[in-house]
């Protein structure tokens, strides 16, 4: 049983069911998540050329290595959503959590960054911005505790109703992410090909 936070009923668009919803991270996200350990690499490389393989040359290279490891294998470009569960597709690996692994697909928290970014908005002469309103991505929590980043943006309306749609068929696994707000973009909105 789905069960969705704002209580409302929403029309949910038709669609193929065997057609897997696809979420997409941001651009911001990706290349952060490819750049810090690139540059943490290039710093090492720099430091081991002008000082020799030294302490700090060597911590830079590592630590540069251990995080781009990381990050190519645990930070998804996008997911796909599907009846037999979902597939988090990132730089170095596909990884697919099925179902029963899921307990439940919630939002992820939101850092203090973007709390207080948006508190100082509200405050700046603009009311219109709720520090409430859903300002981070999807996050799958397993049955012993574990969770997975699945998004680091919030998704469409239509994008979480086609989610809510795959997740009312699946028993094991409760939705409990707020329903986003109306301006939120489909999260493929810089990735659709121009005609």
């Amino acid at each position: 049983m789905t069960s969705l936070s704002s209580g409302a009923s929403h029309h949910r668009p038709s669609r193929d069911r065997s057609e897997p919803v696809v979420l997409h991270s941001t651009l911001l996200g990706s290349a952060t998540a490819l750049l810090s350990p690139a540059l943490l690499i290039g710093l090492g490389l720099l430091a081991a050329g002008v000082a020799g393989l030294q302490a700090v040359p060597l911590t830079l290279l590592t630590v540069g290595l251990v995080t781009g490891a990381i990050s190519a294998l645990t930070f998804p470009r996008r997911i796909l959503v599907s009846r037999d569960g979902i597939t988090r597709v990132c730089w170095g690996r596909r990884h697919h959590l099925a179902w029963t692994e899921i307990a439940t697909v919630s939002r992820a928290p939101r850092s203090r960054f973007t709390v207080k970014r948006q508190l100082r908005q509200r405050n700046a002469d603009a009311p219109d911005v709720d520090p409430d309103v859903p300002s981070s991505g999807l996050l799958a929590r397993g049955h012993g505790g574990r969770s997975w980043m699945l998004t680091d943006q919030p998704e469409s309306q239509a994008e979480y109703d086609a989610v809510a749609a795959v997740l009312d068929a699946v028993p094991a696994t409760r939705l409990r992410a707020e329903r986003p707000p109306e301006i939120a973009t489909p999260t493929d909105l810089y990735r659709r090909r121009r005609s």
